[in-house]
């Protein structure tokens, strides 16, 4: 049986991948159209904003018939306002260096917010441990993982077999919708991957794994930023030479 805690871990993770969306729209909408002309940069606010809204009444876009999409299936008002964003001419997103590079900084929020979550879970164990309140369960994180990963694995084999179909249903449009808006970090980047279902269900291996990390991080009281961060005082005591440290 599932524990509380680690449900409640999975729960979280799962949330913190739902903000990583909502901060890639963001970025999307304000740094997706540095170096556009005002109105420019207006259809990618607009763009990005009708793209929110068809992500909370999504029933309602596939009515919606697009001229202009990057999706191969694509017929949803929801990838045509994203494709409208990722195509927008005279921004950063019209040239392939600035897609890979927004990409990446919304892969890594996606990744780290998961870590982090996880990394905190982590770190609160050991003394849940010690009070006798849990017993050691070191796969905590990737349990938790795999299980916020189970809505991703549902919504990528509905989109693979909807792919699949020759049929262009409203059905199939709504899936492909959600499944770009909930892949934001990975189609900002292109949507070529979409074709390969293997890659597909690849990609979902990246929530359990960082959720491990994370935890496992945390349990041992290892933080990445804090030596980081701790590194630069240090270099920047010793070329003051205020304080000299032997080790």
């Amino acid at each position: 049986m599932l524990k509380k805690t680690t449900l409640k871990l999975s729960l979280s993770i799962f949330g913190a991948t739902v903000v990583s969306v909502i901060l890639s729209i963001i970025i999307l909408m304000t740094i997706g159209g540095i170096g556009s002309t005002s109105s420019t940069s207006s259809s990618v606010a607009n763009g990005a904003s009708s793209a929110i809204s068809s992500s909370q009444d999504v029933s309602s876009s596939s009515s919606v018939i697009s001229s202009s999409s990057v999706s191969t299936i694509s017929t949803s008002s929801a990838s045509a306002n994203l494709a409208k964003v990722l195509d927008t001419e005279g921004g950063l997103v019209s040239y392939t260096a600035g897609k890979v590079l927004l990409g990446t900084f919304c892969i890594i929020i996606f990744l780290w917010l998961m870590y982090t979550t996880a990394w905190h879970e982590g770190n609160k164990d050991p003394n849940r441990i010690k009070f006798g309140r849990m017993k050691k369960f070191m796969a905590k994180g990737l349990v938790a993982g795999l299980f916020a990963a189970i809505p991703y694995a549902i919504l990528t084999l509905f989109f693979v077999s909807m792919h699949a179909s020759a049929a262009d249903t409203s059905a199939r449009a709504i899936v492909n919708s959600i499944y770009r808006i909930f892949n934001m970090q990975y189609i900002i980047m292109g949507d070529g991957f979409t074709a390969y279902p293997v890659v597909c269900f690849l990609l979902l291996l990246l929530i359990p794994a960082f959720s491990a990390l994370g935890y496992l991080a945390g349990y041992r009281n290892l933080s990445i930023t804090s030596k980081i961060v701790y590194k630069k005082k240090d270099t920047t005591i010793k070329k003051s030479g205020t304080v000299k440290r032997k080790y």
